[in-house]
């Protein structure tokens, strides 16, 4: 069946690659020969160059003189035999000639930089790693750059002089005219106080050579001291929130880096100021609420780093402190201001005087009535003594107790039947569910602490005994991490326990005798646990031989932790996992570094430590680029075939850059990996710059100027930096040339029509049309007028040549009487009739209903890719693809006529139209994109592939 609708059935010609200008697409090219002539030449010289020269040192001496070298060491001169000791004065000139010249790479550690400017190193960095120069060029005219042999070639390192020690004059080397300070004669570690240094490359030459005036290859560096950020203060237990608690003294915080390890005192001293006066310490004063600023004065590695912290301290809220008062017995008198007792007592009385406070009675009378449940209410005045305490505390606080009887009896608290003293955090047990069973000896330890078995005994009236019942007491359970209470000890931690009898349910005859003990859960709910790591499938202890490949190796790694009886755990219930970098918490292994991936557990003991964890190391590794390449298949490279597919003589004619006049873009820079195959080096992890020659070969001109970019027309050659902060990838050397490349930029490359700009995003799919006999140039001519409207007579003939023309079709007719066509409006002796008999008959293009076929209009977008789908269909290569889906996806996609959607869908689904993002289905169609879509659909790559 073909595509038709009223009379937009013929449909219009091939969508291009790109199928406006605006898209600026073009088809991918092929691939194209490897260029050489430059290449033979620079190996040719590098060859000579270590043929003609020899090490002194190693005394090697060369055994082959080329015969260029001969023979230009003969012209216009008498015959000279080159005796050894010539080539070894050779040598001996081209040692000079490197060590008076300029570096152009160094090295720390594996990490290759071109010499620019100058070079700033982390003291600890330094202390790792030797800057060492890797690269010279050699002082005097036409010489090579060289990679110097370690064995012949030190790096040494001087210090900048100051002006005192340039005054005294002793010990100064004076290189490249600025003067430094020479340790001796000079030294060969790498320096790591921080300060202005330079190193010097010595180059075969004994017995140092460093004195006044010297000139050799140097690279002046900076060592600085580790950056201090990330640092913070913390409480023992971990806290870095502080409120102000009455007790805690600032020295007694500890000073962290940010991977939360401790600064050790060599590292780094501090102090702390109130905010806005840096000159009175607080670091010795207990540590109230405000604004603070620490100022951490780095040592050491981090010597000459200084950082400010501002630190807040919060008040203590007496809404949720811990306060209460104890019982009283009748006839006693009321509790006062130093009656409250609690762990935060210490807060509220330090450097507060009871004149800062109201202390009032709420609901009762304190001489009037008697026995019963009490409350007083605490909160701030507003007096002088009261702004005092407000700038520490805030809120009030509602406290209970029990007036009782005279003889009130006290609880006598006890677990299990064995009593204890739980009183003023006294009290000590440990839960541990690993312990066979419990122990009462010393410290209790118990398997599970049930608090159905805590209950207390008193003297009731008759001076007996008595049990209390299980609703005339209670329990408090405080986490000591957070300061909330919590339900149950299923978790492991320490914890504040409280006991309390409720007097009010005893005939306020017994006092409350509150108890508070300290429980410390060593040990989850079940027992300990075993935790294996996987990658892959299968089982690690740690993974070290991973390498960047952009993807979360995170989603490889398999956890799996089971208890001693065999029983799979779940995570986020059982145990959690957590992923860190440089101690910073992550969630994805991708970047090149470090990771800990970490199994924790409140509920068992992991790593047979009741506090332990399982951990998995892992080590991404970066990408080791070796030689890169730039990619001449991809922009802004294009190659144009000449011949034709009929007389099966397509070659290569040209593979260059396009001259624009502008800023031309930067090439695809490839490499292969470790698997052989050819990866795109990102262009987010380098920059790249180039050598220029107008006339001759940018490898071999000793005039080729480095430029940044290319525009001009003539040679290139490029050379690819990782960016500084590139960690993914490393280069065995920095910059890296980019192989034997010659980038060509050719102003007006032959593209097979004279009117077939070679810039145009058309000009490879017109190329390639004209070399596979699917176009021909209008009128007979060598002119495309590929921005031109193409007319429905043209698609046709374009389409029929797709199809094998005259090879595949006879028609019915001759040259001499025509063919008919069946359509008034269509002459059977014009050059198209031929091709539309086709047409019709195979139903790829149809006329319209009055008889005529309209073979000069004009094709819209949408009418050549239903003329293309016919095309396709009677090739049985059409399959149908859901319309509404495709379309949906391009803002004009609802703009397609109905009769159309199915093809245009097909087009753009098969990568034939829409590639710019919109698909202008109303829009004539020009010859240019007619070319493009054509080829788009009907490649025949293996044309161009084996073209040479």
């Amino acid at each position: 069946m073909g595509f038709s609708g009223g009379d937009s059935s013929a449909w219009p010609r091939p969508g291009c690659a790109s199928e406006s200008p605006d898209a600026r697409f073009r088809p991918t090219p092929f691939n194209s020969p490897s260029r050489l002539t430059g290449d033979y030449l620079f190996l040719w010289k590098e060859k000579t160059y270590d043929r003609a020269c020899v090490n002194k040192k190693s005394k090697r001496v060369a055994a082959v003189v080329t015969a260029s070298l001969v023979g230009a060491l003969s012209i216009g001169a008498p015959a000279i035999a080159l005796a050894d000791t010539s080539v070894s004065l050779l040598s001996q000139d081209q040692d000079s000639a490197i060590q008076s010249g300029k570096a152009t790479q160094y090295k720390i550690g594996n990490v290759y930089k071109t010499v620019d400017g100058k070079v700033t190193v982390s003291a600890s960095t330094a202390a790792k790693h030797k800057l060492e120069i890797t690269k010279v060029m050699p002082d005097g005219a036409g010489m090579d750059e060289v990679t110097l042999d370690t064995s012949v070639s030190t790096t040494v390192f001087f210090k900048k002089a100051t002006k005192a020690e340039i005054a005294a004059g002793t010990g100064i080397a004076t290189i490249n005219g600025v003067d430094y300070v020479a340790a001796g004669t000079y030294t060969t570690s790498m320096p790591t106080t921080p300060g202005d240094y330079v190193a010097v490359v010595n180059h075969n030459v004994a017995g140092g050579f460093i004195g006044k005036d010297v000139k050799a290859p140097m690279v002046e560096f900076k060592v600085v001291a580790d950056d201090l950020d990330g640092s913070y203060l913390a409480k023992d237990d971990g806290a870095t929130e502080f409120s102000f608690d009455g007790d805690t003294v600032w020295n007694s915080l500890k000073l962290k880096k940010a991977d939360g390890t401790d600064f050790e005192a060599t590292e780094a001293d501090w102090d702390v100021f109130a905010k806005n006066d840096d000159k009175t310490s607080v670091k010795d004063s207990l540590m109230e609420a405000g604004t603070y600023v620490v100022v951490v004065t780095g040592k050491g590695a981090y010597a000459t780093q200084s950082l400010r912290l501002e630190v807040e301290v919060g008040k203590l809220d007496l809404s949720t402190a811990d306060l209460y008062l104890e019982d009283v017995v009748l006839g006693d008198p009321a509790p006062t201001f130093s009656s409250i007792k609690g762990a935060d007592a210490a807060a509220l009385i330090a450097k507060n005087t009871a004149d800062a406070f109201s202390f009032d009675i709420v609901g009762n009378t304190w001489g009037a009535d008697g026995a019963g449940t009490y409350t007083y209410k605490l909160s701030i005045k507003d007096n002088e003594e009261g702004k005092k305490a407000a700038a520490n505390m805030e809120g009030s606080a509602t406290l209970k107790f029990f007036r009782v009887n005279k003889d009130a009896s006290k609880v006598a608290w006890n677990y299990n039947g064995n009593p204890y003293d739980f009183s003023d955090n006294k009290g000590v047990i440990i839960v541990d569910r690993s312990v066979d069973e419990d122990s009462y000896d010393g410290t209790w330890t118990f398997k599970e602490l049930d608090f159905s078995k805590f209950t207390g005994t008193y003297l009731n009236a008759e001076n007996k005994k008595t049990k209390l019942t299980s609703d005339q007491f209670s329990w408090t359970i405080v986490d000591n991490a957070t300061k909330k209470t919590v339900s149950d000890l299923s978790k492991k931690g320490s914890y504040t326990v409280i006991l309390e009898a409720d007097s009010s349910k005893l005939g306020y005859d017994v006092l409350r005798t509150r108890s508070t003990f300290q429980v410390t859960v060593k040990q989850g709910t079940i027992g300990e646990a075993d935790t294996t790591f996987s990658y892959d499938g299968k089982a690690v202890t740690k993974l070290d031989g991973l390498v960047y490949d952009g993807k979360d190796f995170l989603s490889r790694i398999g956890i799996q932790v089971k208890d001693s009886k065999g029983n799979l755990l779940a995570a986020g219930k059982d145990y959690e996992v957590t992923v860190k970098k440089d101690g910073k918490v992550v969630n994805e292994i991708v970047d090149a570094g470090k990771y800990k991936v970490i199994v924790s557990s409140d509920l068992y003991v992991l790593d047979g430590k009741i506090d332990g964890v399982e951990e998995l190391d892992v080590t991404v590794n970066p990408i080791s680029v070796g030689q890169v390449q730039v990619d001449t298949a991809s922009t802004p490279f294009k190659t144009f075939y000449n011949g034709h597919v009929a007389t099966n003589d397509v070659k290569v004619d040209s593979t260059a850059i396009p001259y624009t006049g502008s800023a031309i873009a930067n090439p695809v820079v490839t490499y292969t990996d470790a698997d052989g195959e050819t990866q795109v080096l990102p262009e987010s992890v380098y920059t790249i710059s180039y050598k220029y020659s107008e006339k001759g070969s940018a490898h071999t001109d000793a005039k080729a100027v480095v430029v940044d970019q290319m525009s001009k027309a003539g040679s290139y050659t490029a050379f690819v930096s990782l960016k500084d902060g590139v960690t993914n990838y490393e280069f065995s050397s920095d910059p890296v040339e980019t192989g034997w490349n010659e980038l060509k930029v050719v102003k007006d490359m032959e593209t097979g029509f004279l009117d077939n700009a070679d810039e145009e995003w058309y000009s490879e799919s017109v190329n390639k049309a004209k070399v596979l006999g699917y176009v021909n140039g209008a009128s007979g001519t060598n002119f495309f007028n590929p921005t031109l409207s193409i007319k429905r007579g043209d698609v046709v003939c374009i389409l029929f040549n797709m199809a094998g023309g005259s090879n595949k079709f006879e028609g019915v007719g001759n040259e001499v009487e025509g063919y008919e066509t069946g359509f008034s409006d269509v002459d059977k002796n014009l050059y198209y009739a031929k091709a539309i008999q086709w047409a019709s008959k195979y139903g790829v293009v149809n006329g319209y209903g009055d008889g005529t076929f309209a073979p000069e209009k004009t094709v819209t977008r949408e009418e050549f890719a239903c003329m293309l789908a016919n095309y396709a269909e009677m090739k049985g290569d059409f399959s149908s693809v859901d319309a509404d889906k495709v379309l949906s996806g391009y803002a004009d996609g609802s703009s397609v006529h109905d009769w159309a959607e199915k093809a245009v869908a097909w087009a753009v689904d098969s990568k034939i139209m829409g590639k710019g993002g919109a698909i202008n289905p109303g829009k004539d169609i020009s010859r240019g994109e007619v070319a493009a879509m054509a080829v788009d659909y009907q490649p025949q790559s293996k044309v161009f592939e084996n073209a040479k």
